[in-house]
């Protein structure tokens, strides 16, 4: 299976939480993905940040050092995941709130690098819903539902974003890097 990468908001505030319902319906999970909000999905192809050409010209900048200065001109913040929400029957996750810093870094980084979240696959980058997948299928919606309402309010002070790369089996994902936003430092794990 081909390695892919992507832009993500780390949130191991939520991990005691829901780390039993995605071990056990979120394929992410199980390929080793922490919990975590979406930025941008998928990113650039692993060869596209190793190698000096892109599309044939040689890059003027480096991938990864533009990630550095985008994220370190974006203020840390407070995400605060208030409810359970869902896209139709078939996903449960985390609303957010506020979600406006979450959609600013998905629109700066997908401008920055002319992609689209999930390549377009559910519309624009002002499409993209931000949230915390918990399962995915799940047989009794209402039982993941139950459990994790009183676990509600979960706050994740969010001080970088993390470049993941992998591929879609088990533990195939692994953090790539991560850049500190402004006025904090990188955390070491």
């Amino acid at each position: 299976m081909q390695e892919q990468t992507a832009l993500v908001v780390e949130v191991p505030a939520a991990d005691p939480a829901v780390a039993p319902w995605r071990r056990r319906y979120d394929r992410a999970a199980r390929a080793g993905v922490p919990a975590h909000v979406t930025v941008c999905f998928p990113f650039l192809p692993p060869h596209e940040l190793d190698d000096h050409e892109r599309d044939g010209h040689e890059r003027d900048d480096d991938v990864e050092e533009a990630l550095a200065v985008l994220a370190g001109a974006t203020p840390g913040f407070a995400a605060t995941f208030t409810r359970v929400d869902s896209f139709g029957e078939a996903v449960l996750w985390l609303a957010p709130e506020p979600d406006e810093p979450l959609r600013a870094l998905t629109r700066a980084v997908c401008t920055t690098f002319g992609l689209l979240p999930y390549g377009g696959a559910h519309g624009g980058v002002d499409d993209a819903v931000p949230h915390l997948t918990v399962a995915e299928d799940p047989p009794d919606p209402a039982a993941v539902r139950a459990d994790l309402a009183p676990q509600l309010p979960i706050t994740q002070h969010v001080r970088q974003l993390t470049l993941l790369q992998g591929a879609f089996v088990p533990g195939g994902w692994r953090v790539r890097r991560r850049f500190p936003l402004a006025g904090r430092t990188a955390d070491p794990r």
